[in-house]
């Protein structure tokens, strides 16, 4: 990558000052995709409601639901600090449901569940390569 495409890239999260604005949309963009992409996986977990079970056995069935949400929601965590981790997990995960329920549902539903995992695998992947630029470009304007 030239220098001015790199000048470019670390000068849209930048203030006027110069200095890295941790509220930029690289930054939050996975985080806030992640947390409303579970709470859309959260929602599916509702259905059990509409079953005719025991109170306990309802309870059981909402936690189970649940898994695939609390999953992405760890997932998140991990990402929050190692983006790299969120890029490579996000991006299994994708591919994992493919592989796992091919043929099972409409296009539209791969395309809600893997496309929403790959943007988000995308997008930790984009703000790492920026951390990794801006923080290669800090250690030598350091020295």
């Amino acid at each position: 990558m030239s220098q001015g495409a790199e000048k470019d890239l670390l000068n849209s999260g930048e203030s006027k000052t110069g200095a890295r604005k941790k509220d930029g949309f690289f930054f939050w963009a996975p985080r806030m995709l992640t947390l409303m992409f579970a709470f859309l996986l959260s929602l599916f977990a509702l259905d059990v409601f509409q079953e005719q079970n025991g109170f306990w056995l309802t309870i059981v069935a909402f936690v189970v639901h649940l898994v695939p949400a609390i999953t992405i929601l760890v997932v998140l965590a991990l990402a929050w600090r190692w983006e790299w981790v969120g890029t490579v997990i996000f991006a299994l995960l994708a591919t994992v449901y493919i592989l796992k329920t091919r043929g099972m549902f409409v296009i539209g539903t791969y395309i809600l569940i893997s496309g929403s995992l790959y943007l988000i695998a995308i997008l930790f992947l984009i703000s790492w390569i920026r951390n990794r630029i801006r923080t290669r470009h800090d250690t030598v304007e350091a020295g």
